[in-house]
């Protein structure tokens, strides 16, 4: 798993994880929301964009924790999980539906496994 550069901002640079075929969660779902019009999509966008240029993200709104040092990005009914990596970089995990308590916990795992294969093949 590595990252590569989503978006570079004032603030952060946002990075998105691909796999070892090269596949982008984040960037896939966007692309499958783009192809079906999704109403969201460009709030989305925005959001990401903001976050790139936002010092500290207060609005739970737009943004919120989830614990475990996992992080959303929020638009319609639409989440990217993100967490921190390094001084002024946010890693995107993957992206979702807005889901019902339970299955969010799920969301966070996967983001959380997600983390923790990143960090792994960064130090290998």
């Amino acid at each position: 798993m590595f990252a590569e550069v989503l978006i570079e901002g004032s603030e952060w640079t946002l990075l998105c994880l691909r796999d070892d075929h090269g596949r982008c969660p984040v960037v896939d779902f966007m692309q499958e929301l783009r192809r079906t019009g999704h109403p969201d999509l460009r709030k989305l966008l925005k959001r990401v964009e903001m976050i790139a240029d936002t010092p500290y993200m207060k609005n739970e709104q737009k943004f919120r924790s989830l614990g475990q040092g996992i992080h959303e990005i929020k638009a319609g009914g639409l989440r990217v999980a993100w967490f921190f990596s390094g001084e002024r970089s946010i890693v995107c995990t993957h992206a979702f539906l807005k889901p019902n308590p339970k299955r969010l916990q799920v969301e966070i795992a996967l983001a959380n496994k997600f983390r923790e294969e990143y960090f792994r093949d960064r130090k290998d």
